[in-house]
This record gives structure tokens, sequence and C-alpha cells, in this order.
């Protein structure tokens, strides 16, 4: 028994680990302590074993493999004099040789994704770790600066705060991560949550609808009302060279007629809509060309080009399809809003336990596979540290009471 077979054990066994998981979910379901009634999701980062050194761009990492195989080329060679060298030392010496050429040539696979993310449209992101290919640099909540982390998303039941569901993933935030948590708690334990409860972070109009075909009551955070593209759109605006007293909140909507009516009174007819973006409707309302053009404020209102014609001014409105609609006004009941707050207590003492008590602020494994299996253990752990201190102690004193 030495380091290395407790290091191959914590890592190498992650289909066993997670049937043992499983199980202990089970007993404690049968014990009442998990009712699937009401999951809650939450997200945190936890810093890869990675240095931020070992993050280069593409030319480097290049470099880099280059030098790898001349060197694995080299230990190859039997011309070289390696008489002072044990047989041991040399088999050490190539396979770590050997794994430093797979891990810079997966470092270059990996940067591949790293540039399809959205997070990457600046040059200055595009880099992979050499040491742990599949580590992302994130944001770290409350110490700032940016760190090689995983973001390690926790599902946790809400009856009695057990971990119900655990995942690793490299995405720099929390969008789209509740469809894959929702999966994962019915692969855990052959139930669909009736409720999922996280903040604002994973709300999205396709995520409501997504729920909604699951048939997940979902409870979130943040108001789908509000356009994210509001500035952008004023931006877009003073761009083209649209006076303020023209800009689209100026213009009236006559509900009962479906058109709207610009500053000056002339008539824009509801013309078309788009479902082009998931759960909006677009409807677009174009006034007709000559009166515009022989408006004294088409300049204002609707610029154009030397030597191009006046169309007519556009107007967009948005609005939510029906499902996401309802979903909005559901969150405005002082009922959702209840549910709700219980979120933070819930959903955010997993992760704070986790990082505090069992100290997994910084994985100690590399590798997506290997840090799950870390992220697992501490998981399994928690959830049994819970079952003794809520059910099995509390059962020992009645007994010994007795």
């Amino acid at each position: 028994m030495n380091h290395h077979s407790l290091s191959d054990f914590r890592v190498e066994h992650q289909a066993a680990l997670d049937e043992s998981f499983a199980q202990v979910l089970a007993v404690l379901r049968g014990e009442g302590m998990i009712t699937l009634e009401r999951m809650m999701q939450d997200g945190t980062k936890v810093k890869a074993a990675a240095s931020p050194a070992s993050f280069h761009r593409e030319g480097t990492l290049r470099q880099h493999l280059e030098e790898a195989r001349e060197r694995v080329r080299q230990m190859g060679d039997p011309q070289q004099d390696q008489a002072e060298q044990s047989a041991r030392q040399r088999k050490a010496q190539e396979r770590a040789a050997q794994e430093k050429l797979q891990r810079l040539e997966q470092s270059l696979e990996e940067l591949q994704k790293v540039r399809a993310e959205a997070e990457a449209t600046d040059p200055a992101k595009r880099r992979a770790s050499e040491t742990e290919p599949e580590a992302r640099k994130m944001k770290q909540p409350g110490e700032g600066g940016f760190a090689p982390s995983y973001n390690v998303q926790l599902m946790t039941d809400a009856a009695q705060d057990i971990i119900v569901g655990v995942q690793l993933v490299q995405a720099h935030n929390d969008q789209g991560q509740l469809e894959a948590g929702v999966e994962d708690v019915q692969r855990q334990t052959g139930v669909v949550p009736p409720q999922a409860v996280v903040d604002e972070g994973y709300v999205s109009r396709a995520t409501v609808l997504e729920m909604d075909k699951r048939g997940v009551d979902l409870m979130g955070g943040g108001s789908l009302e509000e356009s994210k593209y509001a500035a952008r759109s004023q931006q877009n605006w003073q761009k083209r060279g649209v006076s303020a007293e023209f800009y689209p909140p100026q213009f009236v909507y006559d509900a009962a007629r479906d058109l709207y009516v610009c500053p000056v009174g002339q008539e824009l007819p509801h013309g078309s809509v788009k479902e082009d973006r998931a759960g909006v409707r677009r409807h677009r309302y174009q006034a007709a060309p000559s009166p515009c053009r022989a408006c004294p404020h088409q300049a204002q209102c609707c610029p154009v080009k030397p030597g191009q014609r006046v169309k007519g001014r556009m107007i967009v409105r948005t609005e939510n399809v029906p499902v996401v609609a309802a979903y909005v006004e559901k969150m405005k009941t002082p009922e959702a809003q209840t549910i709700y707050r219980e979120r933070k207590r819930v959903a955010e003492f997993p992760n704070l336990c986790l990082k505090e008590k069992f100290g997994l602020r910084r994985f100690r494994v590399r590798g997506l596979v290997k840090a799950t299996c870390e992220a697992l253990w501490a998981c399994l752990t928690y959830n049994i540290q819970q079952w003794v201190r809520l059910r099995w102690r509390p059962n020992l004193a009645a007994a010994m009471a007795t």
C-alpha cells in the first residue's frame, strides 16, 4: 500500500462509485429523507489542479508538441547513451514523455472547442492548458480574478438537503445546465423531479420551454420581460442617426387596432410575425413609404444613405409565447416567491459545506473524469454525514434512552 495505490483507487472506479452514490440515495429515499418533490440546483467554480501558467496559445502549444515528439524519438533511439540509467528509470522517463505528448495533443483538440465557445470571441482567451487540457479559465466568485477551474453542478433535494446529482462541466456559466441536471437526477433515482428551483443564471426562454415539455414546474429568478438587447438597440439607433424623439419607445401602440402611431401621427400597420428566437414572437410594423418620404421629420426618424430610397419607418414588438408568458405571471405570485426564497438556504448549503468543511476548493487530480470522481467522493461523504446527523444519531439516542 502506498500513495500510488490510494490515488489510483480514488479515480479508477467511477462506475462503482457512481453505483454506490445511487445506492445511498435509494436507502435515504427509503427512510423518507428524499422526496424528489422539489429539486434545487446550484453551480460553483472549483479550481483545477493545473497552473494558470500552463495555458498557452496555439503557436506555443504546437512548438511544445514538436519538442515533446523529438524527446520521444530520442528516447527510442538505441544510440542514446543510457548506460548510467536503470531500466526502471528509462521506463519512467519514457512513460512521462509519452504522457506529455498525449496531453499536448489533447490540448490542441481542446483549443478548437475553446474557439467555438461564445466566451472565446476575444483572441486573448483562446488558450488551453498543456498539463490539464480539459480545464477552463473561469472567474472565481468572492476572491475575484480568473483561474483554471471546473463548474461543479449540484442538484439538491429540498426535503433534507441531500445531494441527488452531481456533474462537472466546462461551461463558464449556468446557462443550459438545468436540463442536464434534471437528466442526471432521473438517471440516479429513476424519477423526474416535479419541480425545479434555480437562480436567474439558469433561466432563459429556451429553458422555460424545455422544462414545460418535460413536465417540470420551473421556479427561477430574474425577469424575462426586460429585453437584454435594449441598450444595444439604442446604440444601433444612434449609429443610424435617429433622433431620440423618434426612438421606438416614443411610438404609441394601439392594441385595439394592432398598430403603432409615430410621434407625428403616421400609422404603422402590422406586417408579419417571426419566431426566430426560442420563446419569443417578433411582430413587424411598418409605415407606407410615401408618407415617410413626404414627412418633414424623415431625416430624424428614418434617415438613409445618399442614393437610397426611404422604405418607411419600421417598429418591431416582441412578446413572450404563451408558455413563457404564463411562467412570468406565475413568478409574480407570492406562492412562487416564497418557494424561490428557500433556494438560497437549500441549494447553496451543500456547495458551502463541500468547500468549507471538506476543503474542496481545488481538485487534487487532473482531468474531467478524475475530478468528477473526486467530486463524487465528496458528495457521497456529505450525504452519509447528513444521514448520520439527521437520522442515525437521533435514532441511536432514542434507543439508548429506552
